[in-house]
């Protein structure tokens, strides 16, 4: 079989890459929904994809992050490298 073939066949040729663009492509989605990049660490997709997880993964591994997959997550309206701050259960209120 030649590499054609394979290409309309739907062969994936980096599996890193594939999966990478598919979180990327839920996130998108998620963004396009929610209008913002702020994904619950729970969260999954209506499909099923751990969402939340794959987000809290990217945060983790940002320095290993090419410098284009960095820059499109920062496109990402409310994307954030920290994860956002939950409040104790032990938290004061202030009046």
């Amino acid at each position: 079989m030649s590499p054609d073939t394979l290409n309309q066949d739907a062969w994936v040729w980096d599996a890193l890459e594939a999966s990478w663009e598919e979180g990327f492509s839920h996130l998108t989605a998620y963004v396009q929904a929610e209008g913002h990049a702020r994904v619950p660490q729970s969260h999954r997709t209506a499909d099923g994809y751990p969402l939340g997880r794959w987000v809290g993964h990217q945060r983790t591994a940002k320095d290993k992050l090419s410098a284009e997959r960095r820059q499109r997550l920062d496109g990402m309206k409310g994307w954030v490298w920290s994860s956002p701050a939950r409040p104790s259960k032990h938290a004061r209120k202030i009046p």
